[in-house]
């Protein structure tokens, strides 16, 4: 019996999907864990330089969905048409729910930078120690924790105002090319999964 392992990834340089395909002995009783050999042609063709799958860690029929990474399903009666439509539809799903997380971050972005401009601080704002003119200060702020430490003057909230501003600026860039890089994968898989489907039609 052998247990069939695929691979999909995402390449954003090409905006296409790349797929390979393992197979491997399996029997029910061998439970042991092992790294399968995946070669350097298999690495290339999926377009990354790195790649590992631990044997018998996964559950089989049950997609893996990673965003930075190959994803992968596992089956030892699955036809591998029927695989590969399953880890499209979960991997659609998953960055589905990823693109709305991203856009109700720029959203938090955008409103952020319109109270600073206001010249008025976040109320997540946190002064955590002073000593004597200089003020350290944390921002927590879309799962991130920023430092701020200033020396204080008569133009406190605005100095704070424009070092948080700054790294409002690059935290809205990280997330429109996050967004950017979604947008892409979700048409390739959208496009993908209609092409799946429409070769069952035709069976």
């Amino acid at each position: 019996m052998m247990r069939t392992i695929l691979f999909v990834n995402f390449l954003q340089e090409t905006r296409q999907l790349r797929s390979i395909v393992k197979q491997i002995p399996y029997a029910p009783e061998d439970s042991e864990m092992y790294f399968i050999d995946i070669s350097t042609a298999d690495k290339e063709k999926l377009g990354v330089d790195a790649l590992s799958y631990l044997n018998n860690h996964y559950e089989d029929d049950a997609p893996c969905v990673w965003l930075m990474q190959p994803s992968h399903i596992a089956s030892i009666h699955m036809p591998v048409k029927y695989m590969r439509l399953q880890l499209l539809l979960a991997m659609l799903r998953q960055f589905q729910n990823r693109y709305h997380l991203l856009d109700k971050a720029t959203t938090a972005c955008d409103s952020i930078g319109q109270i600073l401009q206001r010249n008025i601080l976040p109320q997540e704002i946190q002064l955590i120690a002073r000593n004597r003119d200089v003020f350290t200060v944390r921002w927590n702020f879309c799962k991130e924790e920023h430092i701020f430490l200033f020396r204080g003057s008569q133009n406190v909230t605005h100095n704070l105002c424009r070092m948080i501003q700054q790294v409002r600026h690059e935290k809205k860039r990280t997330l429109q090319q996050q967004k950017i890089w979604i947008q892409n994968c979700l048409s390739a898989v959208t496009s993908a999964i209609e092409q799946a489907e429409y070769d069952k039609l035709r069976e």
